[in-house]
C-alpha cells in the first residue's frame, strides 16, 4: 500500500475516532445539560408556585389578624354570636353595620379576596361581599342549617388555634344555579377564652389556576397536595400520581396510560403541602432528538471536511516521497554501473521536507560513490557492489560509538599522541560502565574508578589547574551502592563549584563506613553554595520526598544532583540522607545504608 493511502487511511480513521468520541462526549454533556435544565426549570416553577401560595397565605393571615386584633369587631362578633337571638332587628342591624365598617375601612385587605365571612353556629354571618350572597337572612334557621352542613368545620373545631386552608369547594353561600368554585382559609375565633365563631377568607379557584398553570412552557403540569393527602389543586383530567417522590429531586415516572413524565416535588413546611411539577417526557425526548440530529449533522460535516483535508494533506505530505520513489524507479542497476549512463542526480524533493530531502541527499551521494566506484573497478563491479553493501551494513552497528573511539585512538597512536589515546580509553570505559544495564548496583571500588575516569577526562581539559584526592574504605570491593552514584556528584562539583574562580581546583572524594551506614563526601575548594541555590535544592529534595517525581526546577543547573538524590532515595527506601553545606567550598555529604556484596 502506498504511503499516501496509508496516511489517508490512518488519519481518516483517527479523525473518525476523534469525531465519534467528541460527538459522544458532547452529546452526553448536552444531554446532562438538558436534564439539568429540565430540573432547574421545574424547580424554578415549583418554587414560584410555592412563593405565590405562601404570599397568599401571608396575606390571608394578615387579613384575619387585622380582624381578630380589632376590639370593636371582636366585641360585636361576641355579642352577636352569644346574645343575637334576643336582639331586635334594629340592634342586629347596628351590630352588623359596626362590623361592616371594620371590614371596609379598617381592613382594606378584604379587597384582595373574593369574600371574607364571619359566622357562628347560632346562624350569624357577615360577608364583605354581600352582593355575592343569596337572600339567606342572618340569624335565621336557614342560615343556621347551612352553617351546620359545612363538613369542614369539624376539622377546624379539633384544632381551633390553627388556620386551615381548604381546597376547592362550591361556594355554599351563593344562590346562583352553578355555584362558583372557591378555596379558602378558615380559623376558629376565640374571645376571652370562649369560641365565638369563625372567620373565613375565600378566593376564587381561578387564582389557583393562575398559580399552577404554565402556559409558556409545553407539556408542564402541576398539582398541590396537603400533607394529609387532601388536594389543594389538580388540573382537570390529570390523575397522575408521583409516589415516593423525594423533595428536591427530579424523577422519571411511567403513568398508567403508558406516558412518561419528569416530576419534581417541592415541600413547604409553612403551608404543610407539597407541590408536584411535571413535564411530559415526550417534550424532553423531542428536544433531545433534535439535539442528537444537530450533533450528528455537525459531526458529519466536520468528519467529511476532516477526511477531505486528510486526503489533501496526505498528497501534500507524500509529494516528496512520490517524487523520490519515481526517481529511484527510473534508476536501474545497469545504468548505475554503466560509466556511459546518465544517472539523474538532480533534486526532486523539497528542502522543506527535511527528512526526505536528507534521504535524497544521501541517495545522491551513494549514487555518485557507486558510479565512481564502478568506473574505477569496472572489472570487479559485482564484488564491488557487494563490498559496498557490506560496508553499508557494517556502518549500521549499535556499537558505532566504540568503533569511532577506536578509530580516534588509532589515529592518536599513529601520530604518537598518547594523550588522545588515554582520553579515548577513559571515555570508552565510562561509556561501557554507563551502558551496562545488567545490574543496578556496583561495588564501591567500581564507582570510584568510574568517577576517577571522569576526573581524568576533566584533568585533560584543566591540566595542572585540577587536582583530586580519593580516600575510600579498604573493603570498597565488598560494598555495594547504586550505579552512577559518585560520578554525577563529582561532575556537579567540577561543573558548578568554581564559577567565577580562576585558581587551582581541588576535588576530594571520601568514603567512611560508620556502623550500618556508608557516608560519602564530595567537597571542593570553590565558591560554595549560594544560599538561594542551596534553599532551592533543599526545597527540591523535599518535593522529591513528597511527590516521588523528578523535580522540574533545575535550580540553576543542579538537576543532576536532584535526580541523583531521588534515585538513591528510592533505592534506600527513604533511608538516604543528603546534607549540603559550605566548608572552604561546597560540600555534598550523603549517608545511605551499608550493603555487603554476597560471595
Amino acid at each position: 500500500m502506498k504511503m499516501e493511502h496509508k496516511l489517508t487511511l490512518l488519519f481518516s480513521l483517527l479523525a473518525t475516532l476523534i469525531t465519534l468520541a467528541n460527538s459522544i462526549y458532547s452529546l452526553q454533556f448536552n444531554m446532562d445539560l438538558l436534564h439539568e435544565n429540565a430540573y432547574n426549570t421545574l424547580s424554578a416553577l415549583g418554587n414560584k408556585m410555592l412563593t405565590e401560595l405562601e404570599s397568599y397565605q401571608t396575606l390571608t393571615d394578615y387579613a384575619i389578624e387585622e380582624l381578630t386584633s380589632n376590639i370593636n369587631f371582636m366585641n360585636a362578633l361576641r355579642k352577636a354570636t352569644m346574645n343575637g337571638a334576643d336582639w331586635s332587628e334594629q340592634d342586629l342591624y347596628a351590630m352588623q353595620n359596626l362590623m361592616y365598617q371594620v371590614l371596609y375601612y379598617e381592613a382594606p385587605l378584604t379587597d384582595n379576596f373574593y369574600r371574607i365571612t364571619a359566622f357562628a353556629p347560632n346562624g350569624f354571618y357577615l360577608s364583605s361581599r354581600a352582593e355575592r350572597y343569596s337572600n339567606i337572612t342572618c340569624m335565621s334557621e336557614e342560615a343556621k342549617a347551612l352553617i351546620e352542613s359545612l363538613d369542614y368545620l369539624e376539622e377546624v373545631r379539633t384544632t381551633p388555634s390553627t388556620q386551615h386552608t381548604i381546597g376547592p369547594h362550591a361556594d355554599p353561600w351563593t344562590s346562583l344555579p352553578t355555584s362558583p368554585m372557591v378555596f379558602f382559609t378558615i380559623k376558629a375565633v376565640q374571645w376571652h377564652g370562649r369560641d365565638i365563631g369563625y372567620i373565613e377568607v375565600d378566593s376564587p379557584v381561578e387564582d389557583l389556576e393562575r398559580i399552577f398553570t404554565v402556559d409558556n412552557i409545553t407539556g408542564v403540569s402541576a398539582h398541590a397536595l396537603f400533607d394529609d393527602g387532601e388536594v389543594l389543586y389538580r388540573a382537570e383530567g390529570d390523575t397522575a400520581t408521583y409516589e415516593d417522590a423525594e423533595a428536591g429531586y427530579i424523577t422519571l415516572y411511567t403513568l398508567e396510560d403508558g406516558s412518561r413524565r419528569f416530576a419534581i416535588r417541592l415541600h413547604s413546611n409553612e403551608l404543610g403541602l407539597s407541590v408536584y411539577v411535571a413535564q411530559d417526557f415526550q417534550v424532553y425526548y423531542s428536544r433531545a432528538h433534535q439535539l442528537q440530529l444537530r450533533r450528528l449533522g455537525f459531526s458529519g460535516v466536520i468528519l467529511v471536511a476532516g477526511i477531505i483535508i486528510t486526503i489533501l494533506m496526505s498528497k501534500r505530505l507524500t509529494r516528496s516521497i512520490r517524487s523520490l520513489t519515481k526517481k529511484i524507479r527510473q534508476i536501474s542497476s545497469r545504468r548505475m554501473v554503466d560509466s556511459t549512463a546518465d544517472v539523474a542526480l538532480s533534486f526532486v524533493t523539497s528542502p522543506r521536507d527535511e527528512e526526505i530531502f536528507t534521504l535524497e541527499q544521501t541517495l545522491n551521494d551513494l549514487l555518485t560513490r557507486l558510479r565512481n566506484s564502478a568506473q574505477r573497478e569496472i572489472s570487479l563491479r559485482n564484488s564491488t557492489m557487494q563490498a559496498q553493501l557490506n560496508a553499508l551494513q557494517t556502518q549500521i552497528n549499535p556499537h558505532f560509538v566504540y568503533n569511532t573511539l577506536n578509530i580516534i585512538s588509532a589515529k592518536g597512536m599513529e601520530s604518537g599522541n598518547e594523550e588522545i589515546m588515554e582520553i579515548c580509553d577513559q571515555f570508552a570505559q565510562m561509556l561501557r560502565y554507563a551502558t551496562d544495564t545488567s545490574a543496578k548496583t556496583a561495588p564501591l571500588s567500581a564507582e570510584v574508578q568510574n568517577a576517577q575516569h571522569y576526573l581524568m577526562l576533566a584533568k585533560a581539559r584543566y591540566e595542572d589547574q585540577l587536582e583530586f584526592y580519593i580516600s575510600m574504605p579498604e573493603n570498597a570491593d565488598d560494598l555495594l551502592i547504586p550505579k552512577l552514584t559518585l560520578q554525577p556528584l563529582v561532575e556537579n562539583a567540577v561543573s558548578h563549584g568554581f564559577k567565577g574562580q580562576s585558581g587551582k581546583r581541588v576535588i576530594r572524594l571520601e568514603g567512611v563506613v560508620e556502623g550500618d551506614q556508608l557516608r560519602l563526601v564530595v567537597r571542593d575548594n570553590g565558591s560554595g553554595f549560594d544560599e538561594e541555590v542551596r534553599s532551592r535544592l533543599l526545597a527540591a529534595f523535599a518535593k522529591a520526598d513528597r511527590d516521588k517525581t523528578p523535580y522540574s526546577d533545575p535550580a540553576n543547573g543542579h538537576i543532576g544532583l536532584i535526580n541523583t538524590y531521588l534515585r538513591l532515595h528510592y533505592y534506600s527506601k527513604g533511608k538516604l540522607r543528603m546534607v549540603l553545606y559550605n566548608d572552604g567550598g561546597a560540600v555534598v555529604e550523603m549517608t545511605l545504608p551499608r550493603e555487603i556484596r554476597k560471595a
